[in-house]
């Protein structure tokens, strides 16, 4: 990597810079703890985000899975807290905050993420979106 660096006059940015092993093996991620460009030590770390998706060593995708469901549930509770008891906002009008805050969350580059995860996540994602067709008081579910 640093020879290729050299070559093309490419520097890399150590403090913005992460090391993931990615491997469906346990035992084989635990070979590499840290590599060193130009005498200074990328550190190797369990998980790593970019382009707003979180990637952990073993293509899991479970942190991302809960950054999403996490994000989403406070996106769900002010959906909530707009059809209150004594006054509420129309159910078209939730829908709308539905569909245009809570929904891209959870459906963010779902492409590169959602074929991977495992069924009980599907499943969590899938009741936190029945959830939110309840709080929109449409569907009848």
């Amino acid at each position: 990597m640093v020879q290729w660096n050299r070559k093309w006059k490419m520097q890399v940015n150590v403090q913005n810079t992460e090391l993931v092993v990615f491997n469906t093996t346990p035992s084989e991620r635990k070979g590499v703890r840290a590599i060193e460009v130009d005498g200074l030590q990328i550190i190797q770390r369990p998980t790593a985000k970019f382009l707003g998706v979180v990637y952990d060593s073993g293509l899991t995708f479970d942190g991302h899975t809960d950054f999403v469901l996490e994000k989403a549930q406070k996106l769900l509770n002010m959906m909530r807290a707009l059809g209150g008891t004594t006054w509420a906002w129309r159910p078209e009008g939730i829908k709308k905050v539905y569909t245009a805050c809570a929904r891209p969350v959870i459906e963010n580059k779902s492409a590169a993420w959602m074929p991977w995860i495992c069924r009980s996540r599907l499943d969590r994602l899938e009741r936190l979106n029945l959830k939110a067709a309840r709080t929109t008081t449409i569907f009848p579910i």
